[in-house]
């Protein structure tokens, strides 16, 4: 199975992430939200930044720390290629994004993504791992 693949959606973008655990789906999650935004391939990691967000279950992490990365992005020019995860708890998550600074250019930009959200959001675990999908609004 895919780590993460784009998935139709009527309105906005989709991603269908999934993971051996939590930790891998919520790195996974900022993979595939960086993929929708541009060729990742294209980018190096160069650079880093901490994160530290709270909320009351793994869907509000993972919906935290996506918008964590757009803020970054929009506000900071700051690419984030993967997260690495240093702490999870059920209520908040600490971890580093990993990427590079990131000048706006159209010619390199997929999707212009506005934020996560909790359209239909159910974190699932079962034989095969973690997975969800996850809305966007663009």
């Amino acid at each position: 199975m895919k780590p993460y693949e784009q998935v139709e959606h009527t309105a906005d973008l989709a991603l269908r992430v999934t993971g051996a655990g939590p930790a891998e789906l919520l790195d996974h999650a900022v993979r595939g939200l960086c993929s929708l935004i541009t060729d990742p391939r294209a980018w190096r990691e160069e650079d880093a930044r901490d994160v530290d967000v709270q909320g009351g279950g793994l869907e509000d992490l993972l919906v935290e720390v996506l918008n964590e990365m757009l803020f970054l992005l929009d506000a900071r020019q700051f690419l984030a290629l993967r997260l690495e995860v240093l702490q999870l708890d059920h209520d908040r998550l600490r971890g580093r994004f990993h990427g590079q600074a990131f000048a706006p250019d159209p010619a390199r930009i997929r999707h212009v993504v506005k934020a996560a959200t909790y359209h239909g959001l159910a974190v699932r675990h079962g034989d095969e791992g973690w997975s969800t999908v996850i809305v966007f609004d663009t």
